[in-house]
């Protein structure tokens, strides 16, 4: 599993295949559901 982080707004992700996990870091922001799961076939 890797973890990175974006910031420039301008990021391109070259996608995994099967599930990829975007969470946002700010404090609370995850839980609160600040989160997507992305399914690349």
């Amino acid at each position: 599993m890797c973890y990175l982080m974006y910031q420039t707004g301008k990021d391109q992700i070259k996608l995994a295949k099967g599930q990829n996990f975007f969470i946002c870091n700010f404090s609370g922001h995850c839980g609160s559901g600040m989160k997507i799961a992305i399914t690349a076939t």
